[in-house]
Parts: C-alpha cells; structure tokens; sequence
C-alpha cells in the first residue's frame, strides 16, 4: 500500500496486475468477473502474497476508507477456504471488517542476541552492556535497530560507546526516530482525538517503578470522555498497537513513552493528568489496605475456630482452620501472628 492514502492504487488495478504479470490471464471487464478468475486460479495454485502496509487504507474505526470498500472483496476471495494461497498482512492497525476473518500475530520485539547478530555483521564494536543497554531503552524494536546501526557507522566510525555517551539521555535525537514515531502520534490525532490525548496522558506515569498499569489507571486520564465510550478509546490504542498489553495490564512501548512524556508536559493537561494519577494510586494503596484488614480478620476468624475445634478434641476440623489462618498472615505477611498459629498447633 502506498503511504499516503491519496496515492493507493484501486484494487481493480492491483487485480488485473496480477491476472496479466504473474499468471498471464487477462482481466475480466467487470472487477467481480476477475476475482472470479483470479479465485479459481488460487484454487489450482499455492501462492504466497503479500500487502504490505495497510493501514493508510483503514478509517478511525479500523475497515477500509469510502474510496478502497471494495478491497474487501478481493480479502473475501484470499480468505476463502477453497483457495490454496497463503496471504501475509503487515499493518500497525487492526483489521476489523466483520465479514473478514483474518489471524492477527504480533510481532515480538526483537531480543538481545538478534541485536548482537546485527551489529557485529557491521562491524560496530560491541560492549555487552551498552548494546544492552540500548536494546532495553529502545524496546528491541528492529526499525530503530537499523537506524542506530546507521548512525553509528556514519556519526561516530563505529564507535557505540562514543554514541551512546552522547544521545542516551534523549533516545530520540536522531531525526528518523522521531519522525517515525511522531507519524503514528500524529495519524492517532487525526483519526481518534480521545485517543490521542489518552495516549499523551500515559505518559504521566512512572513505568520504571511500576512497569505495567490496570486499566483502571487508564479510566482515570479519560476525565472527559463519557463513561460509556471509555473502554472504546483503550480499544482504539490497543488496536493500532501503540499502547501494550501484558496479563491485562498496560504499558507504553519506550519511544512512545519518551515522545508521550514530551507531549504532555507541553499540553494543558499536565497537571490534571498527574492529579488523576496520584488520585488513582492512592485509591490503590487504600484498597490494598483495606484488602489486608479484609484478611487480617478473616485470618483471626479461621484461627478462633481452629482453637475452639482443638478444644473440644475435633483435630479433623482444626487443622484445615489453622492451615488458612496460617496461609492468610503469611500472605499478609504478618510473621508474629503465623508464630502464634503454630505454636498452638505444636502445644495441642
């Protein structure tokens, strides 16, 4: 797909490109009548293909811009069970037309070792803990891989020490970095305004202590959408991937983070959005707290019936009474009052 969506080419024209290159069939003069012929043609054939870059094509709610609809038709022939091709999508964005079934893989960062691989073949000098270093503040992500490769070999002869000591303070100095993120920032502002403030807005917390947020901590900074479209907007940053998820909590991906942090101090909603933080972890510690008490009681409950079982003699129902008490404080981490339950277990 081309990148700006003024200039993606109409799915009539990728169709009959296919038909007359790479079968050497000619189109139909009506567009269904080509899939036709291109849909028996995979049904003989095993093909791979790919379309790369989707997203230009998509709206703010993920399906095929007015001008392209009719891309769905040529995905409904790909996803046909009766066709032997294998098709390969690549796209920041989510594909969500409802008739359309499609397998979503995300990709994984890359890890430590594929940076390695990649910056001896260039011949970069490679201390372990600087490369470590960086492939950490970047996320592993193989676009700025590439980038600072690069910049290393031109900037400073190889030499990633040197670099490094001069740009890990902003680790989007160099400018294909931050035009890289910058455009998801700004198609996110284009298409989902709600989105785009959340998303600025998550930069107020501090993932290094607390690597991953509930969402709750992200209903908060949504103070003035209404209740009913909340969940709606942290669909929207999950489907374009710029927010990510991990066992149902959330975190920024570095570089989002970094240009996030950035945004927001310059956006009217800094002192709001750090207030609603501070609000929503204070409301954690109470739960916390309140959840303790909630054990604490419910600990002392099982042990007072534990003892008034191993008074009348009854072992088979004080034991289990004094394993949940024990197994309460210990989760508590109340180290006396677990003492306390055993002590009276070994003097029955």
């Amino acid at each position: 797909m081309a990148k700006e969506r003024e200039t993606i080419s109409p799915v009539e024209s990728i169709v009959e490109e296919w038909l007359k290159k790479d079968f050497e069939e000619e189109a139909g003069r009506d567009f269904m009548v080509s899939l036709g012929r291109l849909k028996r043609l995979l049904q003989n054939q095993k093909i791979g293909i790919l379309i790369d870059n989707l997203e230009p094509a998509l709206d703010s709610e993920f399906r095929f811009i007015e001008p392209h609809r009719r891309y769905i038709e040529l995905l409904r022939v790909l996803t046909d069970p009766m066709v032997q091709s294998v098709t390969l999508i690549t796209s920041r964005e989510r594909l969500c037309e409802g008739d359309i079934t499609v397998e979503t893989y995300r990709l994984p960062e890359l890890d430590y070792c594929a940076w390695k691989q990649y910056f001896e073949y260039y011949q970069i000098n490679n201390y372990k803990s600087i490369l470590t270093e960086m492939h950490k503040a970047y996320g592993g992500n193989a676009k700025a891989m590439r980038i600072l490769c690069g910049a290393i070999q031109e900037d400073n002869q190889g030499d990633i020490q040197s670099y490094w000591n001069c740009n890990k303070a902003e680790i989007l100095a160099k400018p294909d970095l931050k035009k890289l993120v910058n455009s998801q920032f700004k198609r996110l502002q284009e298409l989902d305004i709600n989105a785009f403030k959340l998303l600025c807005r998550l930069g107020c917390y501090r993932y290094q202590d607390v690597p991953t947020i509930p969402d709750n901590g992200l209903l908060c900074l949504l103070w003035d959408v209404p209740e009913g479209e909340q969940r709606r907007v942290i669909e929207s940053l999950k489907n374009r991937s710029l927010v990510e998820v991990n066992k149902g909590e959330f975190f920024l991906h570095p570089m989002i983070r970094e240009e996030a942090i950035a945004r927001l101090r310059k956006s009217e909603d800094w002192e709001t959005a750090n207030i609603k933080a501070a609000e929503f972890w204070k409301d954690c510690v109470n739960n916390f707290l309140e959840n303790i008490g909630a054990k604490c009681e419910l600990a002392e409950a099982y042990y007072q019936q534990a003892l008034t079982y191993q008074q009348m003699g009854d072992r088979e129902n004080s034991k289990p009474n004094f394993d949940n008490a024990i197994q309460l404080f210990t989760e508590i981490e109340a180290p006396l009052q677990v003492e306390r339950v055993i002590k009276s277990i070994i003097n029955e």
